[in-house]
């Protein structure tokens, strides 16, 4: 591999690792002109020591993980606003192992993928948050809508019955941007918590949709209350992201080791009580996160043209 980059990646830049924490390794390649004509390039190339190598196996202290992302898949993924890619573009220098020009010049210009529309970080916030942080008036509102939509006819168009449906903070109509004949318009949709859907589907699509979401959160957010069946690990994830996000609105930057470390690793260890702090705490932080990152000044997007003729210059000098 042509590796531009390679660094101590995780917990340890973080400044959350423990006793128990595995060493992890990320870095960024550049794939050749010939295994990219003959589609023989992996986006991700990855090693790992650990013994039992079987899913949902996780490492143990000392275990070693390196990963490669080629150029191309990184620099998408940076765009897209993905955690790992932009931890990487603000890791500290003391943690950097090897680098070369076009990874400098990479870092150089790394303000260049903080945006508005950051929606990989967005969305594993959201995701991480949602597992585990469901309070009961989350629930309380699918359940609810739930119990209306199956007395309702459920071949009707939701559109008929949308107006009906008791709102709250996480029941509403909105209108959303969305693509029609390759035109961004802007369409209204039923949000319940964040799950969007259009007036034109039906009542038994929505129906099953929230039916399945109950069963696979509800139960969890119960266990969740009482303190069990808690990823804490997870939940370390969330609240690390959240904090990344407000330092990037309001400091236009990633600020490592976080600021908030010590209290994440409290969390990770399972030290703070999900059903007296975490289960307020962590949606109101990311509302929190998401509010600054909104009324920042950040773009609206990212410049994709910029790099998109930085990877064409990289591949044509390489390969002259």
């Amino acid at each position: 591999m042509n590796i531009i980059f390679e660094t101590q990646f995780g917990s340890h830049i973080y400044g959350t690792n423990t006793h128990n924490s595995d060493i992890d390794y990320k870095g960024v390649y550049i794939a050749n002109y010939k295994d990219i004509i003959l589609n023989r390039v992996k986006d991700s190339i990855v090693t790992t020591t650990k013994k039992d190598k079987s899913e949902g196996v996780r490492n143990q202290a000392g275990d070693i993980d390196r990963e490669y992302k080629e150029l191309r898949k990184f620099l998408n993924d940076a765009m897209n606003g993905q955690t790992y890619a932009l931890d990487m573009l603000y890791t500290p220098f003391d943690f950097w192992i090897s680098w070369n020009e076009v990874w400098w010049n990479i870092r150089a210009e790394r303000d260049r993928f903080l945006s508005k529309s950051m929606n990989a970080f967005l969305g594993y916030i959201r995701q991480q948050t949602g597992k585990y942080a469901m309070k009961g008036t989350r629930m309380e509102a699918v359940i609810t809508t739930m119990k209306y939509l199956s007395k309702v006819d459920s071949s009707a168009m939701l559109q008929t019955v949308w107006d009906d449906i008791p709102k709250s903070e996480f029941v509403y109509i909105k209108e959303y941007e969305s693509l029609v004949n390759k035109e961004k318009v802007m369409i209204p949709m039923l949000s319940i918590l964040e799950k969007k859907f259009q007036k034109n589907v039906k009542v038994k699509f929505v129906l099953e949709v929230l039916e399945k979401f109950f069963k696979e959160f509800g139960g969890r957010s119960e266990l969740a209350m009482q303190n069990q069946g808690v990823d804490w690990k997870a939940i370390s994830h969330a609240y690390r992201a959240c904090y990344q996000l407000i330092d990037i609105a309001q400091e236009g930057e990633i600020i490592f080791p976080l600021r908030e470390a010590e209290y994440v690793t409290k969390v990770k260890k399972g030290e703070v009580s999900y059903k007296d702090v975490v289960q307020n705490e962590l949606p109101e932080l990311m509302n929190v996160a998401m509010t600054l990152i909104n009324n920042s000044k950040l773009p609206s997007k990212v410049d994709r043209t910029y790099w998109d003729n930085f990877i064409v210059n990289v591949y044509m000098n390489k390969n002259d």
